[in-house]
C-alpha cells in the first residue's frame, strides 16, 4: 500500500507543474516580450521575457520561439531554486505561482532569504506572508554618487498583482 506523498513530492509534482502553467502567461504580461536586448531600468542587459545573464549583449536579437523556450527554462530554474526554501505543506497552486512570479523578478536567493519565507514557513496566514510581496516595490540604483532605492510605479502595480494571485484573487 502506498502512503500519502511527501510534501516535496507534492510540491515538485502536480502543484509545481500547475503553478508553472498558471504563472507563465502572467510572467509574459509582467516582463513583456522584447526580442532585441536592452538595458533594463537597473542597467542590466535583458532580452525576451526578463532573461538576463552574461550571454545577453545589448542589441542582440532572438526569434520569438527562442524567447518562449528561455521563459520556460528560466521559470523552471527559478521554481527549482525556491522549492527547497518552502517547508510548509499546505501551499496552494495560486500561492506557489505568485511566489514564482515574485522570485522571477527579485531572484531566488532574495526570495529564500526574505521575511516572506520566514512567515510562510512559520505557519502564518497567507494574508500576512503574501503581503510581504508589496514591500518589494523599489529598485536599487548604484552610481558614483552612492546607492539609491527608487520606487517604481509599474513595480508597485506588479507587486499588487502578485499579492492578489497569492491570495487566490487573480
Amino acid at each position: 500500500m502506498r502512503g500519502k506523498p511527501s510534501k516535496k513530492q507534492t510540491i515538485a509534482g502536480g502543484t509545481a507543474a500547475a503553478a508553472l502553467a498558471l504563472a507563465l502567461p502572467f510572467l509574459l504580461q509582467d516582463e513583456g516580450l522584447k526580442t532585441r536586448a536592452y538595458l533594463d531600468i537597473a542597467n542590466i542587459p535583458t532580452i525576451c521575457v526578463g532573461h538576463t545573464g552574461p550571454e545577453v549583449k545589448p542589441g542582440q536579437k532572438l526569434p520569438i520561439e527562442a524567447c518562449q523556450i528561455l521563459l520556460r527554462k528560466d521559470s523552471e530554474k527559478i521554481l527549482q531554486q525556491i522549492l527547497p526554501c518552502i517547508t510548509r505543506q499546505d501551499i496552494t497552486i495560486s500561492e506557489l505561482a505568485a511566489m514564482l512570479r515574485f522570485s522571477f523578478n527579485v531572484g531566488s536567493k532574495a526570495f529564500c532569504n526574505s521575511t516572506l519565507v520566514i512567515l510562510l514557513n512559520r505557519g502564518e496566514p497567507a494574508e500576512k506572508w503574501c503581503a510581504q510581496m508589496l514591500r518589494w516595490d523599489k529598485i536599487t540604483i548604484y552610481s558614483t554618487e552612492g546607492v539609491k532605492k527608487i520606487s517604481v510605479k509599474g513595480l508597485t502595480a506588479r507587486r499588487e498583482r502578485e499579492y492578489k494571485m497569492c491570495l487566490g484573487k487573480l
